[in-house]
């Protein structure tokens, strides 16, 4: 294996384990695509010969009864039509955007299961989390295991991260990092607006016709699928000139959720017997990938950008070119590993697209100079300290570093921070220039003269920015441990701190414990750990200048007998009030109905719970109140 093979595939595996495994991909499909392509061709391959992805750490395992592979693909329409003549009679479905799930039969009882797909072989066990998407209740038991995708509506991921923001968190990156996230957490009331597609009984040697028809009967929401004029959705070998008009005309942007292809299915009885699969795909089936519309440009130049961790960043410098309605002139390349695969020198052609329309990306060049290859920099931009490298990833450890300095002083004055209004990127590189500060916290005692002295303020406008400074010296703890700056403490772990330890001694008390309260938080991971370890000073830095108050910490009652109470139906009151209301009183809220259910809380069009619970002879809970009383006599 070559040298440059083994970097792309390490490359490969990197991403690779990004996506599947941590659902936080760092570059956007089209790049990954452009990448996996250009491995594929070195080692004269089709497609992976194995399934990329692994079953999580932190949850139970579930053995797959048959293999849950992933699929073979097709990118040009002189391909796919090749594939629809070897696979007719097809049908053509969706390739919806989302998590792979699994329902194992008995899928909406306590017998059943749901898995992720994992490895293929080995997935997650998701029961806990898959039991709240959409509509699953309504099905009826099947006597195979059927696989699904979870996914979420554009319209319910808009809305949602606007609550998101309104609420001070982190905004989801797309509608499959939102679904994953929340089915592969162990906390199942964070699963919310989460909807499913049926599309295959696994094992089954049904054609995918009857397959779609037998689910849907079973109250299953089944995939959509391409239909012909007279409503039918098979495609004999006479119709695929017909097939492929449908494909060319295929309005995506009119479905209320995402796809990234079509899936050519063959409908013959037995498919997968006839047609084999590998250990990467079934040979039953093709999926075809949207061509990806693009314009050729020039690279002029690749510089590096110096972020607040440090991270170097090269930014492609391209001729301003326009597309889909807007000008660009420089493309993020995210690291050198992306570089050498895409083979970008200087006044190389490059492809220029946006993903998903918005993201500016680079995904082919042509014209490649190795004479003119940009090099990887040995030595911070800004202030030439020696960098270290981790995944093909420069960092500058300069504390001092002024580019560093002044990411780090925006970051404080965000509104999730410290919320330090007129400190703008501007006023922050006037503050570094005019020598005030080497250290981002020393901004506090910088005087009103100082302010005043710099250009383009006035007594007035230096007194108001020096007292919105000062003004932020108290905040809120979450605000603060924010503002402080650890790698990757964010503002939705900031305030998972700040709910856990509801002051800075106690987390702070903690972190010389090894962070052993801190390591057991939802989603905290080693790398997260040690980096408060390494970066815990900057909280005692922060503290010398800022004031955060403490929390109260709520503390969860310990009933003698905990009870498992099942809530369905609608109510004035949100869903999550009446578990918060279990939960604080040491109770299970539980998302099922089963003989070892206590009560079932129930409000209007209550449905199937409810006629389970009266079934098992479960005691059924009408109003608040009643509610109320459970707990006050479980407690005392």
């Amino acid at each position: 294996m070559s040298e440059n093979v083994k970097q792309l595939k390490a490359l490969l595996d990197y991403h690779d384990n990004l996506y599947y495994n941590q659902d936080d991909p760092e570059i956007t499909d089209v790049e990954y695509d452009s990448i996996k392509r250009r491995y594929l061709e070195l080692t004269n391959q089709e497609e992976y010969d194995s399934v990329p992805g692994e079953a999580s750490a932190s949850l139970k395992k579930v053995q797959h009864s048959h293999p849950i592979t992933s699929l073979g693909k097709v990118n040009s329409l002189e391909a796919l039509r090749k594939e629809m003549e070897r696979l007719a009679p097809f049908v053509i479905q969706m390739k919806v955007d989302g998590l792979t799930v699994v329902g194992y039969p008995g899928t909406t009882t306590e017998a059943g299961k749901f898995a992720s797909r994992g490895n293929g072989s080995i997935g997650d066990d998701i029961t806990h989390t898959a039991i709240k998407m959409n509509g699953i209740n309504r099905v009826g038991k099947i006597s195979e295991p059927v696989r699904m995708e979870a996914y979420m509506k554009k319209s319910v991921f808009m809305a949602l991260n606007i609550l998101r923001v309104k609420e001070g968190k982190e905004p989801f990156k797309n509608p499959r990092n939102a679904v994953a996230g929340m089915l592969r957490n162990k906390d199942a009331s964070k699963v919310v607006g989460v909807d499913y597609f049926a599309y295959n009984i696994v094992g089954s040697r049904m054609p995918e016709s009857k397959q779609l028809s037998a689910l849907a009967s079973n109250q299953f929401e089944t995939v959509e699928s391409i239909k012909k004029a007279d409503g039918t959705i098979v495609f004999e070998k006479e119709d695929i000139d017909l097939a492929i008009q449908l494909i060319e005309s295929f309005d995506r942007e009119s479905l209320d959720y995402e796809i990234d292809g079509l899936v050519i299915k063959s409908n013959r009885e037995s498919a997968l017997e006839v047609f084999g699969s590998t250990g990467h795909h079934p040979k039953n089936m093709v999926a075809y990938k949207f061509p990806t519309e693009g314009v050729w440009t020039k690279l002029i130049e690749v510089i590096n950008q110096v972020g607040r961790t440090g991270k170097i960043t090269p930014v492609a410098i391209i001729e301003p070119t326009e597309f889909m309605g807007s000008t660009t002139d420089r493309v993020t390349l995210h690291n050198y590993g992306i570089i050498n695969a895409m083979k970008l020198s200087k006044g190389c052609e490059v492809l220029f697209t946006k993903a998903n329309e918005i993201i500016p990306a680079i995904i082919d060049s042509r014209n490649y100079n190795p004479l003119k290859a940009f090099k990887k920099p040995t030595h911070c931009p800004e202030c030439g300290s020696e960098l270290d490298e981790v995944n093909d990833q420069q960092f500058c450890r300069n504390p001092e570093c002024h580019a560093k300095l002044l990411f780090n002083i925006c970051h404080i004055a965000k509104r999730d921070a410290l919320d330090i209004e007129g400190l703008s990127e501007e006023t922050a590189k006037k503050i570094i220039e005019a020598g005030y500060v080497e250290h981002p916290f020393d901004l506090f005692d910088i005087s009103q003269e100082q302010i005043e002295a710099l250009d383009g303020y006035a007594k007035k406008s230096a007194a108001k920015l020096y007292n919105n400074i000062q003004n932020a010296r108290t905040t809120s703890l979450k605000q603060f441990i924010y503002a402080a700056g650890i790698p990757n403490v964010g503002r939705s772990v900031s305030e998972d701190i700040s709910k856990t330890f509801g002051s800075l001694d106690a987390f702070l008390f903690d972190i010389e414990d090894d962070c052993s309260k801190f390591s057991q938080i939802e989603k905290v991971g080693p790398t997260l750990v040690d980096n408060v370890k390494t970066h815990g000073h900057l909280l005692l830095k922060l503290r010398e200048k800022v004031a955060p108050k403490s929390e109260e910490v709520k503390v969860a009652a310990v009933p003698a007998k905990q009870l498992t109470i099942v809530i369905t139906g609608k109510f004035d009151k949100p869903r999550k009030y009446y578990e918060g209301l279990i939960k604080d009183a040491g109770h299970k809220a539980s998302g099922s109905v089963s003989k070892k259910t206590d009560y079932v809380f129930a409000g209007e069009d209550a449905g199937s719970k409810l006629t389970k619970a009266q079934d098992l002879g479960v005691q059924i809970l009408e109003s608040e109140d009643q509610l109320l009383d459970i707990l006050k006599e479980a407690e005392a």
